[in-house]
Parts: structure tokens; C-alpha cells; sequence
């Protein structure tokens, strides 16, 4: 089903809001893709602050716990707090970093940490009791150093007998050094376990630290290369999304753009079809209109016809009634004979009325043909003269006939003269008063012939009506005749070529001026033969026709009879059999539609008996229907084709060449030819023409030029279809217009033409001996 244009443009606009909503789309998905990868973006780079924070707290705790030595409580209790932090970060990260790395490894990192806090509390007491010890030592050391080395004074007895008998003596006893030994061993026993602890807590703390580093060593590492990564990974999804909805969005603005162009081209094509269509419509509308009003003015024009043709055909066969009935009556011989010669007068007119209608109508039909004959100029003004004299003198009009130089003129008389009778006619049956002039000369290939009258003349809308036909003007009324007279003379001189002019004044007189191409009669053969019908002669051949109109039959006979050819006429089937038992006939005409039968009826009859000639005799229908084409009928088996109505020359030329191709070579007829006088005289150019054409033919055969030969076919055809001779030429034509011409059968056909010109030759020299008496070279 075929869309209508706003149909499409409709189917356009969605297919294109479509498109813009799919773009739409489109972005708003890209846009949405990119706003996720974006947060994805803003979580990782969160993560990777967090990460670089917990390593900036435990970088801290690390940096903070280097200084255990020197710790107080409240430094204990400030690490304890950043390792707190540091383990609630690491606790943070588990949940968005499990996809980096696994939850055990912060657990594990955590423990260590907290287990590193541990050793440095142990340092840190190791540190503390280290400062129990020094405090001990500070306060110890003095009160033993002093008993150390305090002297004690001791009344004792002296030695010896001294002591015996003696007084006792004060003595300076030094303290004794046990107190001091005993600070000694303690503080070394304090020392040492304090440098024990130490040492544990600093191997431990050592250990720890180093695997804590490399616990997050390998975090970090882990951490930075997976955020690392991911932040690659999103970067190139972000590429890919970006380049993903550029390539997306350009494909759909190019489908857009294509859809619009095709779109567009698509709407401008429709839209120059559509004004091509109401341009050819409104020429369908404006020929059927003319149609229309050519049909209207052809229904008033055939009414007014038939009124005018009962018009003018009612009064004389009125008369002929009239003195028929009469004569019926009339007892009295001389009388009735008197009526009967009246009524024959009146049925002539009526027939030469009738002939001037039907003669219109050929000519409106193109059937008439141009028969060109040598003239002479002078001739055809004197026989319009001795013609047009009397009607002019009972009118007491002097009729003035002038004529240049007599010339001997090529072209159709017989035209010509039809064409000076309508309109002298005319100028006689208008002019009441003063005169009718003719003139006639010939110049620069032209023949002019002027009929001025001084009659009523004509307005310019009487000039503009007076060609057409059946129109009769107002001073017409009571005038014999249909009003084809001009109408005649223009179609005679429209198919001659020429051209027909009217000058005209009311009250003063109208001037006709015919002017027609004609050449001067010096090449009367070839002139002759280029224009000439083409006939048989006598007795060339006999024709049987088949219908069911006795008046065709009637016509078809006479016209055959005045060309030479015996035609024999039958209207049923079994009269046209018995006619072929008892006759060899060259053709047979038939109807195509009978009442009892048909034209192809009567083909396949002949063809299933034989009868004489039936098997292989040309048929030749005659038609008026419009059903079959000519090809269709040859194809059904006729040889030619009749369409009616046809003119004698069609009858003939169909007839003929029907004839020519079953009888070949017939005898030269010289009778057309010398019917223009000067007898001699053109069967010498006939002779001396045909030894050079035929030398001609055979050196283009010798030459096997084919291009020539075609060129000497069409030149003979125009003169030897004057003397029924062209079949030859016609066989050769149809050789030389095949794909692949045969080269014997085109030698056979040359031979063929050069004798038909050897015999041409030798009887037009038998027919020139018939004139050696009348001629100077006798």
C-alpha cells in the first residue's frame, strides 16, 4: 500500500524523534554510567586517604614508640589512644578494602600493633623499675657510704699485758664494709634482671617491629598497587565510556543526518511526483476537456451536418419523387420520357453533391493520394476559363482569366484543377456585380493561383468560419450545396503542401490566394515515378472478392476494371467455390466479418480443400474493425491487409504486391510512361538510364557492396515500379535486410534484377522502333 506524502513526512518526524530520543537516552545512561564511575572514583580516592592516614598513624605510633624510654604513664595512655585510632582505621578499611585485601591481614597488622604497644608497656615498666633501682641507689648510697666511712671510737683494752694491767684505751674503729657490699650485690642483682627484662622486651620489640613492618610494608604495598590499579581500571572505563558514547552518539547523529537526507530526498521526490502527477492530471483534465468540447462541437457539428445534408438532399429527391410518380401516372410517352430525363438531371446533381461530400471526407481521412502528371500551365487557366464563361456571362460578370508563359508543370492536375473550380465556383455564385479574375503564374518553384471577385466580401469573423466544414455564411442560405467547397480546397492544399490565404473587405470583394510547391517537368520519368501509383497492366492478373455489400463489390469491380485487372464478385461461400472450380484466380478479397461467415472461416476453408488455387492463392481481408491489427491478421495466415475505407491505390498497391511476390519477373508496361507525349524522346532517356544503372548494379555485386546495392535498389524502385517491374528489386531488399545475408541467393538476386534490365532495354528499343517514322532520326 502506498504511503500518502503526509504520511511519510509524519513517519519522518517519529523516525527522527526516535532517534533524538534514543540519544537522549543515550547520554542520560552515559551520563548515569559516568556519575557511578565517578563516585567509584570519590570511594577510591577515600580509601586511598584512609590508607595513607592509617599509615601516617601507625608511621606515627612508630615514630612515637622510639622514644619508650623516656615514657611516663601519660605517654603510655597517649600511644594507647593512637594505637586505638590507628586499629579503628584499620577496622574501617575492611569492609571497603576486602576486594584489595583480605580482612586476616588488618586483623593480623592490629594484633601486631597491639601487641607492640605491649612490649613498649614492658619497656617503658623495665624503664620504670631501672629508675626504682637509681632511686635506691640515690637514697641507699649515701647513708651507706657515710656508715662506710664513719669511725667509731671504742674503749677497749690495750693488748697484751698493757691491756692486762692497763687502762683501757680509745680506739678509731673504720665502719665495716659489709653495707656496702650488700648495696653492691643488690644493685648488681637489680641490674642485671633490669637489663634482662630489657633485653627480652628489646629482642621481642625488635622482632615484632620487624615483622610488623613487613606486615605493613606489604599492606601498603598491596593497598597502593590494588588502588593503583583500580584507579587505571576506572580511568580506562571512563575512556571506554567516553570514546563508547562519542562513537554512540556520532553514529546516531550520522543515522540522523542520513535519515534526514533520505528522509528529505525521499519527501522531494514524492513532492515532484506529486506535482508531476497534477501537472499530468491537469493535462489529463485539460485534454479531456478539450476532449469534451471537441466532442460537443462534434455532436453540434454532426447535427448540424446531418441538418444540412437533409437540407439540401430533401428538395432534390423531392424532385426526383415527384417526377418518378409522375412519369408513373403520365400515360403520354414524350412526357413521361421528359419527366424521367428531369429526374435523371436531378439524381446526377444529388450524385455530384454526394461525390463532393465523400470527397471531403477522404481527404479529412487522409485517404487521397497526390498524382502527379507533366501539365501544362496554360492548359488547365483555359479549361477553367471555357469552364467558368458561360456561368459568369448568365450572371452578366465579366470573368478575367490571366496567365505568364506557358510552362510545363510536374504535379497533380487533377487537384489543381479541383481547386480552381471551388473557387471560382464561389466567386460566381457571390458576385452579383462586376467580375471574377483568375490568375496563374508560376515562379521560384512555386505556383501561385489568385481568384478575385467584387461580391459582398466578408467580415473578419466570416473569414475566420468560412474553412470549416458545412459551414455555409448568411449570403449562402440560397445556395445549392453542403459548404464544403473551402473546406476542400484547403485540405487539397494542405496535403499538397501549399498554403491557401483570404483577403476580403465587406462590400468590396474577396481575393483567394493558393500558392503551391511544384517543379518544372524536365526529368518527366523519374519525376513520374516517384509519384505515380503503381498498377498492373491488362490482364496481369484476376481477382475473385468475398462480401456481403453489393455496393463495395460493386466499387471494388469498377476500380479494378479501370486499372486493367478482371475482378469477379461473390457474396456466400458456395458461389465463391464453384467460382474457383471453374477459374484459376491470382487473389482473393474477403470480408473479415460476414453473417454467415468469416474472413478466417473462409481462409482455413481454402486452405483444407484443393480447389484450383485454394491451397497456395493470396487472401487478402478487408476490414473495418479496429480489433485486429495488420500484423495480427498476417499473422493469422492473410496475405495483405485492407482497412476500410480504402482508396484505389490502396486496393491496388496491396493487390499488387500480394501478386508480385507469387508472379515474379513481369513484362515492362510502357503506358504510363508515354501517356505524357514526347514518346521518343523518354524511351531513349529510358534506355540510355537503365545501361548505366545496370552497369552500376553489376560492378556493386562484383564488388560485393552491399551498401550500393541498396542505394541502386531504392534509386530502380521509383522508376521501375512505373513499369511493373520492382519485384526483383523487393527480393533483393528482403535478402539484404537479413542478419546474415546469403551470399548466392543475393547473386541470384542481382542476376535476376540485371536481366529484368536487359529486357527492359531490349523492349523499350522494340517499342522506340514503333517510332522511327515519326521522329527527325527516321
Amino acid at each position: 500500500m502506498k504511503l500518502l506524502l503526509q504520511h511519510r513526512i509524519l513517519l519522518g518526524y517519529i523516525i527522527l524523534i526516535a532517534v533524538i530520543g534514543t540519544m537522549v537516552a543515550i547520554l542520560v545512561y552515559e551520563r548515569a554510567q559516568l556519575g557511578a564511575l565517578e563516585k567509584r572514583t570519590v570511594e577510591i580516592q577515600q580509601i586511598q586517604r584512609d590508607i595513607n592516614a592509617a599509615h601516617h598513624r601507625i608511621t606515627t605510633l612508630a615514630t612515637y614508640g622510639e622514644s619508650v624510654i623516656a615514657w611516663t604513664v601519660d605517654d603510655y595512655k597517649k600511644y594507647k589512644t593512637y594505637r586505638f585510632r590507628a586499629d579503628s582505621l584499620l577496622q574501617k578499611l575492611k569492609s571497603p578494602c576486602k576486594e584489595f585485601v583480605r580482612p586476616e591481614q588488618l586483623d593480623t597488622l592490629c594484633l601486631l600493633l597491639k601487641q607492640k604497644e605491649e612490649h613498649l608497656h614492658g619497656i617503658m615498666q623495665a624503664v620504670h623499675r631501672q629508675d626504682e633501682a637509681d632511686s635506691l641507689l640515690l637514697n641507699s648510697l649515701p647513708s651507706v657510704t657515710r656508715q662506710a666511712t664513719r669511725t667509731q671510737t671504742v674503749t677497749r683494752k690495750k693488748k697484751g699485758l698493757a691491756g692486762l694491767f692497763g687502762k683501757k684505751e680509745t680506739v678509731q674503729v673504720p665502719a665495716s664494709p659489709n653495707a656496702l657490699h650488700s648495696l653492691n650485690e643488690q644493685l648488681i642483682s637489680i641490674q642485671q634482671e633490669r637489663q634482662e627484662d630489657l633485653d627480652d622486651y628489646t629482642d621481642s620489640l625488635r622482632i615484632r617491629n620487624k615483622e610488623l613492618n613487613s606486615r605493613l610494608y606489604t599492606l601498603i604495598t598491596a593497598l597502593d598497587e590494588q588502588t593503583e590499579k583500580a584507579f587505571q581500571q576506572k580511568q580506562e572505563e571512563l575512556q571506554s565510556s567516553y570514546e563508547r558514547s562519542v562513537m554512540t552518539v556520532t553514529g546516531l547523529v550520522v543515522s540522523a543526518i542520513l535519515l534526514l537526507v533520505f528522509s528529505y530526498l525521499k519527501i522531494h521526490r514524492d513532492i515532484r511526483e506529486r506535482a508531476d502527477n497534477k501537472k499530468t492530471l491537469e493535462e489529463h483534465v485539460e485534454k479531456l476537456r478539450r476532449s469534451v468540447k471537441e466532442n460537443e462541437e462534434l455532436i453540434s457539428n454532426r447535427h448540424r451536418i446531418m441538418q444540412t445534408i437533409t437540407h439540401e438532399l430533401r428538395t432534390p429527391l423531392s424532385v426526383i419523387i415527384g417526377y418518378a410518380e409522375m412519369a408513373v401516372n403520365e400515360t403520354d410517352t414524350t412526357i413521361s420520357q421528359d419527366y424521367a430525363r428531369k429526374a435523371l438531371l436531378t439524381s446526377h446533381r444529388m450524385i455530384s453533391m454526394l461525390g463532393t461530400m465523400l470527397g471531403y471526407f477522404r481527404l479529412d481521412s487522409g485517404k487521397e493520394q497526390i498524382n502527379s502528371v507533366p501539365f501544362s500551365l496554360r492548359s488547365v487557366s483555359d479549361t477553367l476559363q471555357a469552364e467558368f464563361t458561360p456561368l459568369a456571362g448568365n450572371k452578366s460578370l465579366k470573368l478575367v482569366v490571366e496567365s505568364e508563359k506557358d510552362e510545363v508543370l510536374f504535379g497533380d492536375r487533377e487537384r489543381l484543377m479541383q481547386v480552381g473550380d471551388n473557387l471560382l465556383s464561389n466567386a460566381v455564385k457571390f458576385t452579383e456585380a462586376g467580375s471574377v479574375t483568375l490568375k496563374m503564374y508560376y515562379g521560384d518553384g512555386k505556383l501561385y493561383l489568385i481568384v478575385e471577385d467584387t461580391g459582398s466580401g466578408m467580415s473578419n469573423e466570416e473569414q475566420a468560419r468560412i474553412f470549416n466544414a458545412f459551414e455555409q455564411l448568411p449570403n449562402a442560405a440560397s445556395q445549392d450545396g453542403f459548404g464544403l467547397g473551402l473546406s476542400i480546397v484547403q485540405r487539397i492544399v494542405n496535403m499538397l503542401q501549399g498554403t491557401v490565404a483570404v483577403e476580403s473587405i465587406k462590400g468590396k470583394g474577396t481575393r483567394f490566394t493558393v500558392v503551391l510547391p511544384m517543379s518544372i517537368a524536365d526529368d518527366i520519368p523519374g519525376q513520374i515515378a516517384k509519384t505515380m501509383p503503381v498498377y498492373y497492366s491488362e490482364a496481369s492478373f484476376s481477382v475473385i472478392a468475398l462480401d456481403d455489400n453489393e455496393s463495395l463489390l460493386s466499387m471494388m469491380k469498377e476500380m479494378f476494371a479501370r486499372n486493367g485487372v478482371r475482378c469477379d464478385t461473390v457474396s456466400n461461400i458456395s458461389d465463391l467455390m464453384e467460382a474457383i472450380r471453374n477459374r484459376d484466380y491470382d487473389l482473393l478479397i474477403t470480408d473479415l466479418k460476414m453473417p454467415e461467415t468469416s474472413g478466417y472461416e473462409v481462409l482455413e476453408l481454402l486452405r483444407s480443400f484443393n480447389v484450383g488455387k485454394s491451397k497456395d492463392m493470396p487472401v487478402i481481408v478487408a476490414t473495418a474493425s479496429t480489433g485486429y491489427s495488420k500484423e495480427e491478421l498476417t499473422g493469422m495466415g492473410f496475405s495483405g491487409v485492407l482497412l476500410k475505407p480504402f482508396s484505389m491505390q490502396e486496393l491496388m498497391e496491396t493487390c499488387t504486391s500480394c501478386v508480385t511476390a507469387r508472379m515474379g519477373t513481369i513484362k515492362p508496361d510502357f503506358s504510363t510512361l508515354l501517356s505524357c507525349g514526347n514518346e521518343p524522346v523518354l524511351l531513349d532517356k529510358l534506355i540510355a538510364a537503365t545501361e548505366e544503372e545496370m552497369r552500376a548494379v553489376k560492378d556493386a555485386a562484383e564488388r560485393k557492396d552491399t551498401e550500393a546495392l541498396r542505394h541502386w535498389i531504392h534509386h530502380l524502385r521509383s522508376s521501375w515500379m512505373i513499369l511493373r517491374t520492382e519485384a526483383p528489386l523487393h527480393k533483393l531488399q528482403t535478402l539484404l535486410t537479413e542478419s546474415v545475408p546469403e551470399e548466392e541467393k543475393i547473386h541470384e538476386a542481382v542476376i535476376e534484377i540485371l536481366e529484368t534490365g536487359d529486357n527492359i532495354i531490349r523492349l523499350a528499343n522494340e517499342e522506340r522502333r514503333k517510332y522511327n517514322g515519326h521522329d527527325n532520326r527516321s
